[in-house]
């Protein structure tokens, strides 16, 4: 008899689906049971989102009480290049639920997801649009510690190269290691070729 492994002609399927499981991928079933689908997403509008920004957030984040440090009052839901920071936090209390506070008129729990959704999906839209990954530091190179090392592991010797390199500058004072204050300097390179003509 055949292990039940060998004879089952969709053991791709199956540990699929168990890997959804695992991983907690939802659904078309639980994306469904959220409320949110496609078609109302689509129709979801910034006039919409200002509406019931105006209806149910208002109370607290306006201009004068401006709860939190946050004001809604004259936000624009269209501008979300200038807002992306203020929407994220917006995302994450309607994410939760957080918002408006107990006690306060909610909307629905079907509102709460067109919201979520639409609101994530312009953050997404407008990043893939204008990418800003922040500060990038420049190609930087090894210290004198690191290519010591470097050296040692690849060419399988024991040697000691560090007092033939130039000394390695340090950002603020104590580490020699930090990308922003190790560039690829003519007097670094000067040194490395020296090394290897030894």
């Amino acid at each position: 008899m055949k292990p039940i492994w060998k004879s089952c002609k969709h053991l791709g399927l199956i540990f699929g689906i168990s890997g959804l499981t695992v991983i907690g991928i939802p659904f078309p079933s639980q994306i469904a049971s959220n409320g949110v689908n496609a078609q109302e997403q689509s129709d979801f509008s910034a006039q919409d989102m200002t509406q019931i920004a105006n209806q149910y957030c208002l109370a607290c984040h306006n201009d004068v009480l401006a709860t939190s440090g946050l004001s809604l009052q004259n936000i624009d839901f269209k501008d979300i290049t200038n807002n992306a920071e203020v929407f994220e936090k917006v995302v994450k209390k309607l994410r939760a639920h957080m918002m408006p506070p107990s006690g306060m008129p909610r909307p629905d729990f079907e509102t709460y997801g067109v919201m979520t959704s639409w609101l994530e999906s312009e953050l997404d839209r407008n990043w893939l649009e204008n990418p800003n990954p922040g500060r990038v530091t420049p190609i930087h190179r090894m210290n004198r510690y690191e290519y010591n090392n470097a050296i040692n592991n690849l060419l399988g010797i024991d040697v000691d190269v560090m007092e033939l390199l130039p000394g390695d500058p340090t950002a603020d004072g104590s580490f020699d290691n930090i990308a922003s204050a190790l560039p690829l300097r003519l007097l670094i390179w000067r040194g490395i070729c020296l090394l290897l003509d030894k």
